[in-house]
């Protein structure tokens, strides 16, 4: 196929939604729905690529209003000029977005590039980046707080994990009233009934397991200072974003008086690598989140993994969507050196499981495989896509 002569023709967008029987809680939301936007970039030689746009605490009818804006730009492109079509949107978008909604829907169209690059080459996406392995351990991101859930619940939950070959967990903490999040109304948490949430998680996955928990820029420095002094008996890996995201001097204040490690910020992504320059420049973080469908996409996820390898730290990424972002997730973290585990979403979630036809696993060493088929190496289930497809 001569490569010169390919151009994006269509751009197309699968809002997805899927209803909870039962609503679920972090430390600031909640979840009554799970919702993601695919991307298809279709080309004039019958090539799709498939990308994932973040809709976090958004709206998907904003979000695949502004993936089809973009797409008025790069209709006639050559979809292998990622990183040309990349600056050609942003450039342009200076008067009216450059952050939040509108890396969203970047990241979409980024990744599906991506998706047609590697199957244009044959290769999988890590290899193409330049692998560095070929999997990586995952863990079992779950917690939540939901409406009748007792901590014998939240131990059985965790317990499972484990016995699914998780040799990580994560919880939520954090949820209870304050000055900062007056709005809440449900599943509230004191500190005190937190740290027995934990301690009952630690018992239940044993010594041996790493054990993560999520405040969910919950909390204001003091307080989550006190409250990691509660956790640090029960060992955590890290603390993820404990301080709003607007507060990173608070979070540099936190990390240097905390003996545990400071993760974040995932929420910081709509402000793609210019947000994660002050971050690290602030030395606010032990361990750098992104997520790939948030932040711009695989391209701008690889300039933030390099920037954090500069300042030696570790990338663990938030990836809590669908399977098109755990598959772009996963083949980002395979190509860099300073990658530790990826966040693997073990509620129920039918976009992860049902929209491809076969679904990512953990084996018993904890690990999950990078696909080996050329682009992400996954293999649309359409018949679900349309299943869960919202008008």
């Amino acid at each position: 196929m001569p490569h010169d002569k390919l151009t994006i023709v269509e751009v197309k967008t699968w809002p997805l939604r899927y209803k909870r029987r039962v609503p679920m809680f972090d430390a600031r939301l909640g979840y009554e729905s799970r919702e993601s936007l695919l991307v298809e970039v279709v080309t004039n030689k019958g090539v799709t690529g498939i990308g994932e746009a973040a809709v976090f605490g958004g709206s998907l009818p904003v979000v695949a209003a502004a993936v089809r804006k973009l797409a008025d730009l790069i209709i006639g492109e050559n979809p292998l000029y990622v990183e040309k079509i990349w600056e050609k949107c942003y450039q342009s978008s200076w008067q009216w977005g450059q952050r939040g909604v509108f890396l969203m829907a970047l990241s979409g169209i980024d990744i599906a590039l991506w998706d047609i690059v590697g199957q244009l080459s044959e290769l999988p996406l890590y290899q193409i980046f330049g692998a560095c392995r070929d999997e990586l351990p995952g863990y079992a991101s779950g917690g939540f707080y939901e409406e009748g859930k007792n901590i014998a619940d939240l131990q059985k939950e965790c317990a499972r994990y484990v016995e699914q070959g998780f040799k990580a967990v994560k919880i939520k903490v954090g949820r209870r009233p304050s000055e900062f999040l007056p709005l809440h109304t449900h599943c509230r948490s004191s500190l005190e009934e937190d740290v027995q949430r934990v301690k009952a998680v630690r018992q239940a996955i044993g010594d041996k397991v790493t054990l993560m928990l999520d405040a969910n820029n919950a909390w204001d420095p003091k307080t989550a200072v006190k409250a990691i002094e509660h956790f640090e008996p029960f060992d955590p890996y890290f603390i993820e974003e404990p301080v709003p995201v607007e507060n990173l001097s608070g979070s540099a204040w936190v990390k240097r008086v905390s003996r545990v490690p400071i993760a974040g910020y995932e929420t910081l992504s709509i402000h793609a690598r210019w947000g994660y320059q002050e971050l690290l420049q602030k030395e606010a973080v032990d361990i750098v989140q992104f997520d790939v469908t948030w932040c711009g996409g695989l391209t701008e996820a690889r300039k933030i993994a390099h920037l954090a390898a500069a300042h030696q730290l570790v990338c663990i990424p938030h990836c809590f969507s669908s399977a098109v972002a755990l598959a772009a997730t996963l083949h980002l973290l395979c190509s860099i050196p300073n990658s530790a585990y990826i966040e693997i979403d073990v509620t129920p979630n039918p976009l992860r499981d049902e929209i491809i036809s076969e679904p990512f696993i953990v084996t018993n060493a904890g690990t999950v495989k990078a696909p080996k088929n050329p682009g992400l190496g996954i293999k649309m289930d359409w018949k679900a896509i349309k299943r869960y497809t919202i008008e």
